[in-house]
């Protein structure tokens, strides 16, 4: 299912590059020692995977992954390094995540810092890095044309990093600035507070990101030279994996990749390990406390488990987690929901998350209710934890999420490039080269000891209990990030407690897979695919319109089908607008025992709302089932009427919605501002927390009443399907809503228009840290957004990296610094996104100015050739064949939510890219940014300065 809240930005296009680094605690040590140098290592694929791979060991001990995908359009290499924060050296706090800043800068040979970068922008694809506790990944994208140079390029970083100092030293302040971003972040303090609560000897207790306080020169040690020597110990290829995805066969791949990533040194170094015990006797049976910044009431049961991922086959894991987290009637979780004590449940588990030990964690969202009833919450966890030790471990189940698992590997849309070169390039370190691909899906023997082993550990003896909402009681600080906490004991009469009988009624889930075999058999392929998707309009009537495009691509048999209840009555008051989230959140609810059901036979239902706040359920996969869910879906909405509690429940987790926007880092802040200041019908945080304040549960009854009776049906179908049955099925959804006053112009939400020479300004002060700035410039057009469009996309290939190079690499004026092509209506533009930890908006203002003024220059001297490989990689980007059927029907989609019955608005745009001229560039540069010709929208956050 979809997020219960969330909102469209319909006139900002997000086209962010990933150019600055990141971090995450997501890793798991290494446990694969490399295999043998051998080409012939057969990797298991899905049968539905057209893609040819081949693993080998390069020369120096370098485990390769090459993946032949003649359909791909861009090349993709990943590699991962098996070192991470976890072997930072105790002066040093933050060294591997600083190493990985400056190795990113380039290698000692290239002619510019940021060389790779500017030619990957340029090339149309992405860069970046993540440093984490046990790894750190390097990877990047280009158009396939183009990639020699950058691949050399990036396989000279670890052949010999530049280390420039003068460079060095400014990558201490990017660094500082990424720390500072993440300082008054939940997640990323939760994190920290793991670190304060454990044996402050283990590496998780120091600051994995570091900052300028803890990355300089001291007495006894010189920051350069560490970094250095870290590069020398740790940068080994005999502890390295990569991953390269591109449309060249292997053939052509293998004597590319050799000679460029063989030169990489082999220290001949044995894989470092983190064996430091962290968890210590004194650290379980404890509560601890925190208030986060953002509204949330969270409690997670948190279990130090033994590091078994050496039994990834049998699953012992991903067993449980499947128990805990079902849906199904009398269940843990739908129990806890029927109580009213939760939201939402998340069961995580890393077994290598402490390096010798891991994690798994049962998060549970809380509801006002909840928060008063966490020993019966715990009473009921405990009382199913003893029920699948009791009658839960079983062969019958293990068959039964052996299946599924199959089943969802097989059916599983193919990534794109990039994405399936990170996957690759960690799970080499976790799997062997057979069952790198299979391998999170694999399920060996059925092995109840191991299961066991684990429900084992999940004690109350063993638990370390997160308590994470506002007014909690906290007295400790938090070393280097906005945050406070507190540890308590646990008492014997809360344990015992807690492992009494629950009074709920409590059982394991059915088993299924009887019923998913019967079901399971795919229905024929109704059209084959190859040719242009020509939409056929099968139903135009007052209270319903369905459509009907088959795949041009997909030879599965797959397909996508929407129901929207198209109405004009979401948009028409801060009230209504209010009322169709209220709706929308119950509507889900209720069906979240159906879409998981549904799941496990490869149908995703996806509940939400269009960007006119119109309700709609979509449905995805095997197409067997569509015509009876969205019958069943449809009726759902109709008899939907929402209890007094039901009520209460969604107008809390809306006015929580609000309050996270509100409160949200600076990013979330100007972002949603620009949101509010280009929508006609929009409305601040604190106007729709008015709103939901006046209505009641019977003004939701009565909007849902007058919502069926006030709409039109709209019917969207892309993929295997018959058009005799969707008329069918139209003709049948025309019978169970009964549409009184029909909507007949699809709903849309309208737009500013924009005005030349015209600025909106809107500064606001908050308590956050640092300074957000937010500033698009916009085009007015009409029939023209099109083509504005297509030179925005291109502008922004080179806008991108030179501004990047400028104020962050150079100038160090944020971490963040980043632009994007935005649409709004029937206008384009470029938006600009900086966060500063030191830098007021004024100023970040007048710097970026200037710098629009001198880029011209840049425009001006760019070659014909460099112009042309601009545009053709664009190009082939726009034409690669799309990854799965949602990402096939997406134009088309959104051509069906505008009214568009055209459905050309992809062909156009490429048609406009290719008129795009170097001239045509320069002009619209100074129409958008020099003559006074664009609108302008400033939005600036002042916060705080960073103090620690």
């Amino acid at each position: 299912m979809q997020k219960l809240y969330g909102y469209w930005f319909p006139a900002l296009t997000v086209l962010w590059l990933l150019t600055g680094c990141s971090q995450t605690d997501n890793s798991t040590q290494n446990i694969i020692e490399p295999a043998p140098p051998s080409a012939t290592v057969a990797i298991n694929k899905s049968p539905r995977d057209p893609r040819e791979y081949r693993y080998l060991t390069l020369s120096n001990g370098l485990r390769t992954i090459l993946v032949s995908d003649p359909e791909a359009t861009s090349f993709a290499v990943s590699l991962t390094v098996g070192v991470g924060s976890g072997h930072d050296p105790n002066a040093l706090p933050g060294l591997a995540h600083y190493v990985e800043h400056v190795i990113l800068q380039g290698s000692a040979e290239a002619s510019h810092v940021n060389g790779l970068k500017r030619r990957v922008a340029q090339g149309g694809g992405r860069i970046n890095g993540v440093t984490s506790q046990h790894r750190t990944q390097y990877m990047f994208s280009i158009d396939a044309e183009q990639a020699d140079l950058a691949l050399a390029e990036f396989a000279a970083m670890f052949v010999k990093p530049g280390f420039r100092p003068e460079y060095m030293e400014k990558e201490r302040y990017a660094v500082d600035n990424e720390w500072s971003l993440n300082r008054q972040r939940d997640r990323r303090i939760l994190s920290e507070i793991v670190g304060q609560t454990i044996d402050p000897a283990h590496p998780r207790a120091r600051l994995s990101s570091g900052n300028l306080q803890t990355l300089k020169d001291t007495e006894h040690t010189n920051l350069r030279d560490a970094a250095i020597a870290f590069y020398q110990r740790y940068y080994s290829a005999n502890i390295m994996s990569l991953a390269v995805v591109a449309p060249h066969s292997l053939t052509e791949l293998e004597p590319l990749i050799e000679p460029l990533f063989s030169a990489i040194p082999d220290r001949q170094i044995p894989r470092p390990r983190v064996v430091k015990p962290a968890v210590r006797e004194q650290d379980r049976g404890i509560h601890i406390n925190y208030a986060p910044h953002q509204p949330m009431r969270t409690l997670i049961a948190d279990f130090t488990i033994s590091n078994n991922k050496a039994q990834w086959r049998a699953k012992p894991n991903h067993y449980v987690r499947q128990l805990l987290s079902s849906e199904a009637p009398g269940g843990l979780m739908a129990s806890l929901r029927h109580q009213g004590w939760v939201d939402g449940v998340k069961i995580n588990d890393d077994p290598t998350y402490y390096g010798a030990t891991g994690r798994f964690q049962v998060e549970l969202a809380l509801t006002p209710l909840g928060s008063e009833s966490k020993d019966a919450i715990l009473n009921a966890l405990f009382s199913y934890l003893a029920l699948i030790r009791e009658e839960g471990v079983t062969e019958a189940y293990y068959r039964e999420f052996s299946a599924l698992s199959k089943r969802r590997f097989i059916a599983s849309d193919p990534p794109s490039p990039l994405v399936l070169a990170n996957a690759l390039s960690t799970r080499a370190h976790d799997y062997p080269p057979r069952h790198l691909l299979d391998g999170r899906y694999l399920h060996g023997r059925f092995d109840p000891d191991a299961i066991q082993s684990l429900l084992s550990q999940l004690t109350p003896d063993n638990l370390r209990l997160w308590h994470i909402e506002p007014g909690v009681e906290v007295d400790r600080t938090i070393p280097y990030f906005s945050g406070r906490y507190r540890v308590q004991p646990m008492t014997a009469p809360e344990r015992a407690l807690w492992q009494q009988s629950s009074p709920l009624a409590l059982s394991l889930p059915p088993l299924r897979e009887r019923r998913n075999k019967a079901t399971a058999k795919p229905r024929p392929v109704t059209h084959a695919p190859g040719s242009t998707p020509a939409p056929i309009l099968l139903v135009d009537s007052p209270t319903a319109e369905s459509w009907l495009l088959h795949s041009q691509h997909d030879p599965n048999g797959t397909g996508t089908m929407t129901v929207v209840f198209n109405s004009d009555l979401g948009l028409s008051s801060t009230e209504n607008y209010v009322l169709s989230c209220l709706l929308n959140d119950i509507y889900i609810r209720r069906l979240s025992s159906l879409s998981e059901q549904e799941k496990q036979q490869s149908t995703q239902i996806e509940i939400e709302r269009t960007p006119a706040n119109s309700q709609f359920f979509r449905l995805t996969h095997g197409t067997k089932r569509h015509s009876a869910l969205a019958e069943q879906l449809t009726e759902h909405f109709v008899q939907l009427s929402p209890t007094d509690e039901e009520f209460a429940w969604a107008r809390h987790r809306f006015e929580r919605w609000m309050k996270r926007i509100q409160t949200g880092d600076l990013l979330t802040q100007v972002q949603f501002q620009f949101h509010v200041a280009t929508l006609e019908a929009a409305w601040t945080p604190e106007q729709r927390l008015e709103a939901v304040g006046r209505l009641t549960p019977q003004s939701l009854r009565q909007y849902q009443r007058e919502l069926v009776k006030r709409q039109r049906l709209r019917v969207f179908a892309f993929g295997n399907y018959d058009q005799a049955e969707l008329k069918t099925l139209t003709a049948r959804l025309q019978q169970l809503m009964p549409i009184e006053t029909p909507v007949s112009a699809p709903a849309n939400q309208k737009t500013v228009t924009a005005e030349p020479n015209k600025t909106i300004h809107r500064r606001w002060q908050t308590d956050k840290e640092g300074f957000g700035f937010y500033k698009a410039f916009v085009v007015p057009g009409s029939t023209a957004s099109t083509e504005t469009m297509a030179h925005m996309l291109l502008l922004n290939q080179v806008f991108r990296p030179a501004l990047f190079t400028q104020l962050r690499t150079e100038e160090q004026i944020g971490y963040l610094v980043q632009s994007n092509p935005i649409s709004l209506g029937t206008s384009a533009g470029l938006g600009i996104l900086i966060h500063s930890n030191h830098m007021a908006p004024d100023q970040i203002n007048e710097r970026l100015d200037r710098f629009n003024a001198q880029f011209i220059a840049t425009l001006d001297v760019l070659e014909d050739g460099a112009f042309q490989q601009l545009k053709q990689a664009a190009l082939r980007q726009l034409m690669s064949k799309p990854r799965g059927i949602i990402a096939e029907s997406e134009p088309y989609f959104r051509d069906f939510l505008a009214g568009s019955q055209r459905f050309d608005s992809h062909q156009a745009l490429l048609k406009a890219l290719q008129q795009v001229s170097k001239q045509s560039l320069l002009e619209h540069y100074r129409a958008l940014m020099l003559d006074s010709q664009a609108m302008t929208f400033e939005l600036l956050a002042d916060g705080q300065q960073t103090r620690l």
